[in-house]
């Protein structure tokens, strides 16, 4: 609006600039006819009115435009920003329920914040990843939904994880009894459950293969989740059965024998095994209680070692060495 009175201010003094020149033209006219002029100066203000003419055109003209062309131009661009302005208004409109929204809804959530166990007792981060060095939960960490943010054990209930070489894994049955033991106490329990998977095997446990294996056990003071322990699996009990140590036996063939001191030198008696718990092993034939039998034949009895190493049915053995004082063949009591 400024713009166009401006427009028009100018055009009012260019036309009466173009009337004054006028008349001045027209009166020097007069002189001239009169001779009190020259015609130079009637041709000077000749042009001076064709100046002021084209001034006032100008003016009339940039006027007209500014009708015509500027101010419909104008308002459009106008138009154009003030649609922009006002999707502009609805979007931060709709920024701002939307943060609304948020804030609502985090309000709300900071009212269940505060977690609160229904039970008193020990309070443990959920388990993590052997290679990682610290659990996910920690402060300023981001959580996600239905995420284990912390676990509370049953103390009433405890359970211990061990790993069952693979060769021994098919002897062992849910509710076979156990036995752990911790450093001032043993207690009782049963195999729960058995692993039909193996663990992942690598160089960080000797690519050994084991299967996993929960024992329960009662309640007991003193259990606390985490605690390392030493657990017994029994696979199998005897009663009133002989047995002898480990270290009394060889194998050759696949046939088993002992040495058995007869009082003057060791004779060599052939064996029938049965079980064994890498200590004893159980003597189905060949022995009788009592008797008592070589430890570690190998080292002591030339005959022995010729006879792991090599097939041999010379029993007799060399008479410079003598047997030692062994334990006799014994009963198991169980």
């Amino acid at each position: 609006r400024s713009l166009k009175a401006t427009k028009e201010k100018e055009l009012v003094v260019a036309q009466s600039q173009l009337k004054a020149a006028q008349n001045l033209l027209e009166y020097f006219q007069r002189m001239y006819r009169k001779g009190f002029a020259s015609a130079l100066e009637v041709a000077s203000h000749e042009d001076s009115v064709r100046h002021a003419e084209l001034d006032v055109n100008v003016k009339q003209t940039e006027l007209d435009s500014l009708e015509r062309f500027t101010k419909p131009k104008t308002v459009q661009e106008l138009e154009s920003k003030l649609k922009t302005a006002e999707a502009h208004l609805s979007a931060d409109t709709a920024t701002v329920e939307l943060e609304k929204a948020r804030l609502q809804r985090a309000e709300e959530q900071l009212a269940y914040g505060v977690v609160r166990a229904e039970v008193a007792g020990l309070v443990m981060f959920p388990s993590v990843p052997e290679w990682r060095d610290e659990p996910d939960i920690k402060e300023g960490a981001t959580v996600y939904e239905d995420q284990v943010l912390l676990v509370m054990p049953d103390l009433q209930q405890m359970q211990a994880k061990v790993g069952v070489h693979e060769s021994k894994v098919d002897r062992v049955t849910r509710g076979m009894p156990a036995r752990m033991k911790l450093k001032d106490k043993e207690i009782d329990g049963e195999v729960l459950t058995i692993a039909t998977m193996t663990r992942p095997t690598g160089w960080w446990n000797g690519n050994m293969v084991k299967y996993d294996t929960v024992i329960k056990f009662d309640a007991q003071a003193g259990l606390k989740p985490g605690m390392t322990a030493a657990v017994e699996i029994f696979l199998a009990q005897f009663h009133d059965v002989l047995r002898v140590p480990v270290a009394a036996v060889v194998e050759q063939d696949g046939e088993f024998w002992c040495w058995v001191d007869s009082g003057k030198k060791p004779v060599k008696r052939s064996l029938k095994l049965g079980d064994t718990n890498d200590q004893f092993i159980v003597v189905e034939s060949g022995l009788s209680e009592g008797e008592r039998v070589v430890l570690n034949p190998l080292d002591l009895l030339d005959e022995a070692q010729r006879a792991a190493l090599q097939p041999s049915d010379d029993d007799a053995p060399d008479d410079k060495h003598k047997a030692p004082a062994v334990p006799p063949a014994t009963q198991s009591a169980g």
